[in-house]
């Protein structure tokens, strides 16, 4: 958010478990014009269904677990099962 807040280039990339233990990625990425890229890889989940997905998003919240945002755009598959 600091970084986002400073027109300044970051990334934040972090995985964690489905209930089943299956990998979940999302990497954050701070953009030129002070937008966050989102993209969430869930192609390691045997079960899930939405592949890789890319979303654009303004306005970021801290909560307890993960990183909120005002809005953001329609989501979009990439690599769809």
């Amino acid at each position: 958010m600091d970084a986002m807040a400073a027109g300044t280039p970051a990334r934040l990339k972090q995985t964690f478990p489905t209930t089943e233990g299956a990998p979940i990625t999302q990497t954050y990425r701070t953009t030129a014009s002070g937008r966050v890229r989102v993209v969430t890889d869930s192609t390691r989940d045997p079960l899930g269904s939405e592949g890789i997905v890319t979303r654009t998003c303004i306005g970021p919240q801290r909560s307890f677990f993960v990183l909120e945002f005002e809005s953001c755009t329609t989501r979009r598959t990439i690599h769809p099962r």
